[in-house]
């Protein structure tokens, strides 16, 4: 493989990761914790397993894991919701000065760094979950969402040469 196969690879494990990370953490509780598919990551998260082929033990066993930093996490989570609404607000307010801006930018860029590292302490413990084969189709779904995120950006600045790369 190569250096750039082996980077889309890793990016891929860790995006997986992330987006069960989140699901897990954000609606991981009352009716969302049994996997049902309910809350906008459910059928996202049920789709991405289907796909890459996750057994009912392995299902479990990555449950599990998310569960573990679920407690550390949610509360993380729910003040990243109420430092975005509260920048969304500033923003819109129309009458903040640029420290104010970026003073809320921060505290919301901190909670992410904050969720990035939890999100790495899983994914640890989640790919040697998976089979070789599983994260070589990790890799192969990231690509495809690579590509679909490309060819939306490259829709976006079409008509407009003074933005096109």
């Amino acid at each position: 493989m190569t250096t750039k196969g082996k980077k889309i690879a890793i990016g891929s494990l860790v995006i997986v990761a992330g987006l069960l990370f989140t699901a897990a953490v954000s609606f991981g509780h009352g009716k969302h914790s049994r996997g049902d598919g309910d809350g906008p990551y459910g059928p996202f998260l049920e789709r991405a397993m289907e796909r890459l082929g996750v057994t009912g033990e392995q299902k479990t066993q990555i449950q599990g894991v998310l569960g573990k930093y679920r407690p550390e996490a949610e509360p993380v989570v729910r003040q990243m919701v109420t430092e975005r609404r509260a920048l969304r607000r500033l923003i819109q307010d129309g009458t903040a000065d640029e420290k104010a801006v970026r003073g809320q930018a921060a505290k919301v860029a901190t909670l992410e760094s904050d969720l990035a590292v939890m999100r790495a302490r899983v994914w640890k413990e989640v790919r040697p979950l998976l089979t070789p084969e599983q994260t070589a189709k990790l890799a192969e779904i990231q690509a495809e969402w690579e590509k679909k995120t490309d060819r939306s950006m490259e829709r976006r600045h079409q008509g407009r040469p003074e933005e096109k790369r």
